[in-house]
């Protein structure tokens, strides 16, 4: 486990310095002891791809740019972009360790994730203007 000291400035207050670690794991949540709980994240080491895809969806020009900048996304996001003709789509990226189906989450989980996780990002789901006119319709 490594662990660090951080200070944090606080706006008004005095500074506030705090010890933060990190197992083979993941970040430490908790203590009991000298028991340390940690929670392995799928996404450790690829933060920086959210950020890259964020700005690439911020510039994006069309719903295809949008989801070839959706896929860089790693943490789990509802996204929804629409277009100048009322397009709209919607995608739930991001990446999710594979874990087995009935594994408790409440203790450790030993097996290797994969180094690409799960995706959810896939092929988005679009509702044009003529479909929502008619499900509009439909409702009443």
């Amino acid at each position: 486990m490594g662990c660090r000291t951080e200070r944090l400035a606080i706006s008004g207050a005095k500074p506030v310095s705090r010890r933060l670690c990190r197992t083979i794991h993941g970040p430490v949540q908790a203590r009991a002891g000298r028991t340390a709980f940690s929670r392995r994240y799928a996404i450790w080491g690829r933060e920086l791809r959210t950020f890259e895809g964020i700005e690439q969806l911020n510039r994006a020009g069309s719903l295809r740019e949008a989801e070839r900048a959706v896929a860089e996304l790693t943490w789990n996001e509802n996204t929804l972009v629409a277009d100048s003709q009322a397009t709209i789509g919607w995608w739930h990226p991001g990446l999710l360790p594979l874990k087995p189906r009935r594994w408790d989450e409440r203790l450790p989980f030993r097996e290797r994730v994969k180094p690409s996780g799960a995706t959810f990002c896939g092929s988005p789901r679009f509702l044009t203007r003529r479909s929502a006119r008619r499900t509009a319709a439909d409702r009443w």
